[in-house]
């Protein structure tokens, strides 16, 4: 199995405004996992309101140290994926 990444960025057209605040752009993480011929795709997106913040360096930190782990499993074994992030603490 293969996980890639890659950083993409979202400009909205209309601010998204909630009772924390306003947003205008996001930076995000399209992710990628390849497995015998077969692709899944799916996106990272940080959030603010965690203690400490998530930022789109943690998630890219996270995936860079859980990756080799992850690479060894079968895509299908949803359980032991679980684990390795929970024993990463990936944020």
């Amino acid at each position: 199995m293969q996980i890639k990444w890659q950083r993409f960025r979202v400009v909205k057209r209309v601010p998204l405004r909630i009772s924390r605040g306003t947003s205008y752009v996001d930076d995000n993480l399209w992710v990628t996992l390849a497995h015998d011929g077969v692709e899944g795709w799916g996106e990272a997106t940080p959030i603010s309101f965690t203690s400490p913040p998530q930022t789109t360096e943690r998630l890219v930190e996270g995936l860079t140290h859980v990756v080799p782990d992850l690479e060894a499993l079968d895509p299908f074994e949803g359980e032991a994926f679980a684990q390795v992030c929970a024993k990463h603490d990936i944020p």
